[in-house]
């Protein structure tokens, strides 16, 4: 993606400097930086309070190509478990425009404050944007917190880009 800022927004109780979105060189996929959105700062918490979401958008340019492809990195940590994939708990999303084309999350431990936060490692998702060919498209990265209150869960996202 171009190197301008993206805009980027939270929303969670107790507001603190390091909920904002982060740009950061010690988890990464590809080159030297990577963006983490939510706080791996936080502890993780079974009491109510914990909660919001942080997030990074772009308009993007799709490339009037025959296959153009939207490709993300990302790498979730988390204490929560989401095994429907459904918004009752944490979860990472992708959207373009108003649709959300990618919903993950961790799917298989159980949650809890036991030991160290699930590491669910780096994942490629690959999203066909013939659709959009020769548009301009509003890209959303999103972690979620939501809505339980508990259990923290942060993402880093990485070598974002459109090809033709």
């Amino acid at each position: 993606m171009p190197d301008r800022p993206l805009a980027h927004r939270h929303r969670v109780a107790l507001a603190d400097p390091r909920d904002h979105p982060q740009v950061r060189a010690d988890v990464v996929h590809g080159g030297a930086r990577s963006v983490v959105l939510g706080n791996p700062a936080r502890p993780c918490s079974t009491s109510t309070g914990l909660h919001g979401d942080s997030w990074i958008s772009q308009v993007v340019q799709v490339p009037n190509t025959a296959a153009p492809q939207l490709e993300v990195w990302y790498h979730i940590f988390t204490w929560d478990h989401n095994s429907q994939l459904n918004d009752l708990f944490d979860r990472f999303e992708i959207w373009l425009n108003s649709t959300r084309v990618h919903r993950d999350a961790n799917v298989f431990a159980n949650p809890g404050c036991s030991g160290p936060p699930t590491d669910l490692g780096w994942k490629r998702f690959t999203y066909d944007l013939s659709a959009y060919r020769g548009q301009r498209v509003m890209l959303k990265l999103s972690n979620i917190v939501w809505p339980d209150e508990a259990y923290n869960t942060w993402t880093f996202v990485d070598d974002v880009m459109v090809a033709p």
